[in-house]
């Protein structure tokens, strides 16, 4: 399989990238779901379980696109990919930075009254590393290819301003995939999180560390919230002004959870702004 060569604009490689993923894994999804039995009407659990084993057979593939699609000429640095404790590092401060601004949102709504904590049906151990495995291969995936490969492509093309901009609509557009009706309407909160985890790129020296926990911990967070039902959002306030779990970024509070991560980065001062950007 060739590479998509430097001769095509950002935005043609980026369409064959996506247009040959699909091929590649639609016969692999139909397989799947003729072998599982698949039914459209199932509980809330078996349709969380059956969406998991078709996004993992889909990122699955994204690794093995990248490598041969996306690394001629190119190296992994250059997408963000950087192998060394730092990386890991960045993961680590990217989840505590996610859960410390998700929790300080959530005690301030606790505060006003907006929501209540109810008794939690205590997870797991082996649920909460489940939890943390699919949260960090979702984020790693997901990271990868919009705020690495596809960035560094569109940075060929536009400046940072657009290139984050067109990064973060496909990211948001494409969520549309798994769930049409509870994802349009956080389609601008999906665009702001996708511009965020751009900046997070830059503040981190051009790694995809940062990005990659701060995705990481608000799906591990919220993945748990929802398991164990901690929180109990009130029916009589509207769900745009404090959110809820099927739509967490379609609210005040959930812009407020992207905002302030936006704010902690800015603080923490910008490293990676030099070179090209």
């Amino acid at each position: 399989m060739s590479n998509l060569g430097h001769s095509l604009h950002s935005l043609v490689r980026i369409a064959l990238f996506l247009i040959i993923w699909a091929v590649i894994w639609l016969p692999i999804a139909l397989a799947v779901v003729s072998r599982g039995k698949w039914q459209t009407a199932a509980p809330t659990p078996n349709k969380n379980r059956q969406k998991l084993i078709l996004l993992f057979s889909l990122y699955s593939l994204a690794p093995f696109l990248i490598w041969q699609l996306g690394l001629k000429g190119v190296t992994l640095t250059q997408i963000g990919i950087v192998l060394d404790a730092r990386l890991f590092q960045s993961i680590l401060s990217g989840y505590g930075l996610a859960i410390g601004c998700l929790s300080l949102v959530y005690l301030w709504e606790w505060g006003l009254g907006l929501v209540r904590f109810s008794p939690p049906n205590p997870l797991s151990l082996q649920t909460t590393f489940l939890l943390a495995a699919v949260s960090v291969f979702v984020a790693a995936v997901e990271e990868s290819v919009f705020r690495g490969l596809f960035l560094y492509w569109l940075w060929q093309d536009y400046n940072w301003g657009v290139a984050a901009s067109i990064s973060s609509l496909l990211f948001a557009i494409l969520h549309l995939i798994w769930e049409r009706e509870n994802t349009l309407p956080q389609l601008p909160g999906l665009w702001l999180l996708g511009m965020v985890l751009c900046y997070a790129l830059l503040t981190d020296n051009n790694s995809l560390g940062m990005a990659i926990g701060l995705h990481g911990g608000w799906v591990f967070a919220l993945a748990c919230l929802e398991s164990c039902s901690l929180i109990e959002y009130k029916t009589d306030l509207p769900s745009w002004l404090v959110g809820s779990s099927q739509k967490p970024l379609a609210s005040l509070a959930g812009i407020s959870v992207i905002l302030l991560a936006a704010i902690a980065l800015y603080l923490g001062g910008a490293n990676g702004m030099g070179g090209k950007f």
